[in-house]
Parts: structure tokens; C-alpha cells; sequence
């Protein structure tokens, strides 16, 4: 081959390599130089449940919750959580009396709640919730969406739409229903009413005005769905959730739990309390006190006249009103669980007119028969109240309350009965010359 030959096949040789390392690298270059993928929307979201656990004021009593979301590429975080109010907001008492509450969401620091809590020896909870991406964003949405102004203001009500059940049908909504579907059965004995009787034994004055105001709606049976009105249910019920995962697997929706603090107060209490024989003492005390005046007054005694007239007229000023109290709540509000109250029978309404026939029957005879009736007819309605448990339909739990009326209510008709008789004999013995 001639020189030139040998040159012409040494470039074709070159341009041959060249060519097979372009081929060769092309696909390299083309493989390490690809765009990114874009980031999946919600996947650098965490999202945590916050737990507190109850307080010593009223209103803590039932605990409280708040949704926990942290961006991670922001480093934004942020709690939300339902059922703020405002004792000095104008009209708030009397719109809580009439059952028409407002109540909003608000947001805040997260780190800041949990630290409030803590400070006030809350037991506070926190479970990271085990959401694919794409609920986690949806949530994020929802709940910016009802923080805003314009949405942020609800219509509370303290067992069906209060703090925990909005955060319990957020979450059950980007798990499209796998909370309620899988909370849905019934719980044997428990009641509204037996939630707000343990959590309310802490403070014996509002246990003993919810037995009273409470009417027989509130003691039907409800399930593991409805009990999450309690915020510490919620966190409870939860761990048992299981939703569909990125591969159609099922996983839990918790993933992690930890308790950040735990309080030095009595543990929350599984049950609720008895006292049926505190109340039955309170009112078979009440009862004797009437039964021993009327007695002294028989034999001649003015104090026990007057101790009688005292016992029974503030009887009737606390049975009279707190009948009333409860028909206006039956009637004349929007409260839902205070209707249909049994213990009506209890505490009459009619009762606050013996205030005024005891004392003008103990000074005339014509009033002596008005008043011995009427307290008739509110005994008779009392121990009625008590007969009817064993009819179907009268499955109120209010036997605390009856064992605290019924002695008192037919003591009352008892005592003024024979003193009446006895005034009306005595009379009618005419003086010795």
C-alpha cells in the first residue's frame, strides 16, 4: 500500500473509533444528564396528631387535639385546632345557654402549644400518622382552606361537632372512610353520657348539673366513631386504623407514637362513678330534717314550725327552679341532649308554688288542702319517675338523681300532711271553759 493509501485508511480508521465512542457515550450522556423527576406534592409534608390530655378547669376536663403538619423543604410548622372560644366575646353566655355556639379553628406554633401544655401539667401525646403523600397535601389544603377567616367559625355542639370530631372527619376524609368503616360498631355500656360522667367526676358540681340537665338522648348506645369526640378516643382508636398504601398494602396509620410529657395528675378514669348512696344520703338527710320539724311542730314546738316551713321552701325553691331550668332547656333551646329530660319528675316546675301555699297553708285552713295536694301530685310524679325504669323507652341514667329527689319530694308530702291534719284536729277541739 502506498503512502498515501496507508494515510487514507489510517483517517477512515479514526473516523470509525470516533464515531463508535460518540454511539458508545451518547446514551451515557444522555442517561446522567436527564431532568430530575418533579417532587411528589405532599411528600415533604409530616404530619403528626397532638394530644393533650385533660386539665383542672372545666373545660379541659375532656382533653384537646390539634393537627401537627411540618414542611419540610419550607421548614414551616404548624398546628390546627378546632373549638377556640371567648368567655368575654358579647353574648357568649346566653348563646351557650340557647345551644347556638360558635366556636372557630385557629393555628399555631406547635412547639409554643405543646410547651403551654406542659406548663399547665397536661399529659401531651404526639402520633405521626402514617399518610401517603397525596393525603397529606389534601389535608394541608382542607386545613388551610378552613383556617381563613371567611370559614374558620362553626357551629359547635359538645358531642357531635366540638374539637376532636373535626380533626377525626378531616383525617377520615383523605383516608376516604377507613376511620369510620372501621370504627363503625358499637360499644357495650357506652353512652354520651358516660364519657362526660367519668371525665366530669373531677369536678363534682359540673358531674352533678350535666345528671341533671342531660336529658334521655344522651344515653343511647354509640359507637367507636362517636366516642371520638373525646380527643383521648381518638388517639386510642387510631392506633387500630389500617388504610390502603402506595403499593395497596395495607399499613397502619400510625407510625410512630411518643409520649412527650405526662402529667402528675390521677390518671383519666375508665368509668364513671356511682355515689348513688351520696346522693341517696343527701336527700334522705334533707327528708329527715322535714319529718323531725313537722314532728316538733306537732307537739306545740314554733321552732319546728318554722324549721319545717324553712326546709320545705327551700326545697321547693331548688326542685321548682331546677324544673324549670330543665323544661326551658327541653323547650326553649336548641340543645339537642337536653330533651326529653326524666328528670322532670324529679324536679317539678310545680314545686315553686309550694313556696307560697306551705306557708299560707300553716296559717289558714283554706289553703291546708291545695297544698297538701300539690305536694301529692309532686311526690306521686317523683316515685312515678322511679316505677317507670321498668317500662321500655325510660332508660335514662338518672337514678342518682332520683335517689337524691324521691325521699326529699315525698317526705315533704308526708310531713305536711300529718302536720295539717294535726292543726286541722287541734282546731277543731273546742277550748275549756
Amino acid at each position: 500500500m502506498t503512502q498515501r493509501g496507508r494515510t487514507l485508511a489510517g483517517r477512515l480508521l479514526a473516523v470509525l473509533v470516533l464515531h463508535g465512542l460518540f454511539l458508545g457515550v451518547l446514551p451515557l450522556r444522555s442517561q446522567t444528564q436527564a431532568p430530575e423527576a418533579s417532587p411528589v406534592p405532599g411528600e415533604q409534608l409530616t404530619v403528626r396528631l397532638i394530644t393533650a390530655g385533660p386539665g383542672t378547669e372545666v373545660w379541659e376536663l375532656f382533653g384537646h387535639n390539634a393537627i401537627w403538619i411540618h414542611d419540610q423543604t419550607t421548614g414551616r410548622q404548624t398546628a390546627y385546632d378546632y373549638g377556640r372560644f371567648d368567655f368575654a366575646e358579647p353574648g357568649f353566655l346566653w348563646r351557650f345557654v340557647k345551644g347556638r355556639m360558635w366556636y372557630w379553628m385557629g393555628a399555631a406554633d406547635p412547639r409554643g402549644m405543646i410547651a403551654a401544655y406542659v406548663s399547665r401539667d397536661r399529659s401531651v401525646w404526639v402520633q405521626e400518622l402514617n399518610l401517603p403523600p397525596a393525603a397529606r397535601e389534601e389535608l394541608r389544603l382542607l386545613l388551610e382552606h378552613n383556617v381563613q377567616e371567611e370559614n374558620r367559625y362553626y357551629r359547635y355542639d359538645y358531642y357531635r361537632d366540638n374539637c376532636s370530631t373535626r380533626i377525626r372527619d378531616a383525617l377520615d376524609l383523605v383516608v376516604r372512610g377507613a376511620i369510620s368503616a372501621q370504627t363503625a360498631d358499637t360499644v357495650p355500656g357506652s353512652t354520651w353520657r358516660s364519657h362526660s360522667d367519668r371525665l366530669l367526676a373531677a369536678d363534682p358540681l359540673a358531674y352533678t348539673g350535666t345528671k341533671l340537665g342531660l336529658g334521655s338522648p344522651t344515653d343511647r348506645p354509640i359507637s367507636r366513631w362517636d366516642e371520638m369526640y373525646v380527643p383521648m378516643r381518638l388517639q386510642e382508636y387510631i392506633r387500630t386504623v389500617q388504610i390502603e398504601g402506595a403499593d395497596g398494602e395495607l399499613i397502619p396509620l400510625v407510625r410512630h407514637e411518643e409520649a412527650v410529657y405526662l402529667g402528675s395528675g390521677p390518671p383519666e378514669r375508665s368509668e364513671p362513678p356511682g355515689w348513688y348512696l351520696i346522693y341517696l344520703a343527701i336527700g334522705s338527710l334533707w327528708a329527715a330534717l322535714m319529718v323531725w320539724c313537722a314532728g316538733v311542730a306537732r307537739r306545740g314546738g314554733r321552732l319546728g314550725q318554722v324549721g319545717f316551713g324553712l326546709a320545705a321552701g327551700a326545697w321547693a325553691l331548688v326542685a321548682g327552679l331546677g324544673g324549670s331550668v330543665l323544661l326551658f332547656l327541653w323547650l326553649g333551646t336548641d340543645h339537642v341532649m337536653t330533651r326529653a329530660n326524666e328528670n322532670l319528675l324529679q324536679l317539678n316546675p310545680l314545686a315553686l308554688l309550694l313556696l307560697v301555699l306551705v306557708p299560707l297553708a300553716l296559717a289558714a285552713d283554706r289553703w291546708r288542702k291545695p297544698a297538701v295536694v300539690l305536694a301529692g301530685l309532686v311526690a306521686a310524679g317523683s316515685l312515678l319517675g322511679a316505677a317507670a325504669k321498668i317500662l321500655p323507652g325510660f332508660d335514662q341514667a338518672n337514678w342518682q338523681v332520683i335517689a337524691l329527689a324521691a325521699p326529699v319530694n315525698a317526705a315533704l308530702w308526708l310531713s305536711l300532711r300529718r302536720l295539717l291534719r294535726h292543726a286541722a284536729s287541734t282546731a277543731s277541739v273546742p277550748a275549756e271553759s
